[in-house]
């Protein structure tokens, strides 16, 4: 089966050219391009997996703390991930699809789960909803979040700030 994802570029700011999505998975279907692909992918650690070394330890840990506390308590999971690597995908809209199959991110079939994914290196940040969580997380509300509070303190290069305000925010949302 095919992995269906929506990405709407909701804006491309500043001469850095940081490329901002907003997108939904449709479902978890999507199968590794190869065997290879697959021995490279990545192993999740926990539910902040900062591949790109952006966050201090710090950062990690109060980030860690949110979505963990949240999982536990309603059990949605939201995996913040940071990686200039595509893993031998075409493109991030293939690998977060990848992230949602293979780590299994929100618990087929319920498929409650949300991604935020971000690369510094690539100038890409990327929230992507599985099926349950489009429910409360429309491409609008998360355009909105990403417009009004990630794009302003990526212009400034705080890259914790802007994921730890999509973190909050899609919390506030999805209740």
């Amino acid at each position: 089966m095919r992995k269906i994802l929506l990405l709407i570029t909701i804006g491309i700011f500043s001469s850095c050219e940081f490329k901002v999505q907003s997108g939904k998975i449709a479902d978890n279907s999507l199968k590794m391009e190869s065997s290879e692909i697959q021995n490279k992918f990545p192993e999740k650690n926990g539910f902040v997996n900062d591949f790109e070394n952006v966050f201090t330890s710090e950062q990690i840990n109060i980030l860690e703390k949110t979505v963990n506390d949240y999982e536990n308590k309603l059990g949605r999971e939201i995996y913040i991930i940071t990686t200039a690597n595509t893993y031998g995908f075409e493109n991030y809209d293939k690998l977060m699809s990848a992230f949602f199959q293979n780590w299994n991110v929100g618990k087929l079939p319920e498929q409650n789960g949300l991604i935020i994914l971000m690369s510094k290196e690539n100038r890409k940040f990327a929230i992507t909803a599985g099926l349950e969580a489009q429910n409360y997380l429309t491409d609008e509300k998360i355009n909105k979040v990403i417009g009004m509070n990630v794009i302003p303190k990526l212009k400034k290069n705080d890259f914790y700030a802007g994921t730890k305000s999509a973190v909050e925010e899609m919390i506030k949302l999805w209740k």
